[in-house]
């Protein structure tokens, strides 16, 4: 009988690295590994002695489809010199976590090319793309107009949060932020409608018509926006 793939989860810890272990080999003794283990003590453990399972570990990660796999193969990059290039495609082909946040991860710290980056996060449809976005304008200077591309046709994540951002810092225009906001299926629109009236000079008006529109939050949300905007000085 064919065994079912372990489940991934979306924040690695020490009780799933044991799940993993002996899901890739259960004769092997986890009784070291503790709470206090992260992932540096597991990254030594499958360099060493489990080196071994890597090869089943890469197969894994290649079909696994739940959780958050794409931390997983960063941190094998970084702990056990996973090769890049395999990694890298496997990241492109997740349909699930948020593999753009760990693309720019890995030109942060592994020097991964900008268009890569740029790739995975056009492509996404899981995690928060529209944050990803706006972090590689602040700190690879991506183009503007890709940034409001990618935040304008965004339907997961919180893109009301980085068109407010790219209001804010990159002197987007606030009616094209406010946009976003009125439009938005996904994310928190009302905390961006508190910031816009706050920092960009939107209207309590406007933001007070987000409230009452707004499908997608619950009365202890909207209850403390309409406080917040009442009390919020322009």
């Amino acid at each position: 009988m064919k065994m079912k793939t372990l489940n991934c989860v979306n924040d690695f810890n020490w009780h799933f690295g044991i799940k993993l272990i002996n899901y890739l080999d259960s004769t092997v003794n986890t009784s070291m590994i503790t709470n206090k283990w992260c992932w540096k003590d597991f990254g030594n453990l499958f360099n060493n002695d489990l080196n071994y399972l890597l090869p089943n570990l890469k197969k894994y990660l290649k079909k696994v489809n739940t959780g958050n796999p794409s931390i997983i193969i960063y941190n094998l990059i970084k702990y056990c010199n996973l090769n890049k290039k395999w990694a890298m495609n496997i990241i492109k082909s997740y349909k699930t976590g948020d593999p753009s946040f760990v693309a720019y991860m890995m030109i942060r710290d592994y020097s991964v090319s900008k268009k890569w980056v740029k790739t995975i996060v056009e492509n996404a449809i899981t995690g928060d793309p529209s944050f990803v976005a706006f972090i590689m304008i602040r700190d690879y200077d991506v183009s503007k107009k890709w940034v409001k591309k990618i935040i304008k046709n965004c339907k997961i994540g919180d893109p009301s949060w980085a068109a407010f951002m790219m209001c804010k810092y990159y002197n987007c225009k606030h009616k094209w932020a406010e946009n976003i906001i009125e439009n938005a299926i996904t994310g928190n629109p009302l905390w961006s409608a508190f910031l816009m009236t706050k920092d960009c000079k939107s209207s309590k008006k406007w933001a007070r018509q987000i409230i009452k529109n707004c499908k997608i939050s619950n009365p202890t949300d909207k209850n403390w926006a309409v406080w917040s905007i009442r009390n919020c000085k322009i």
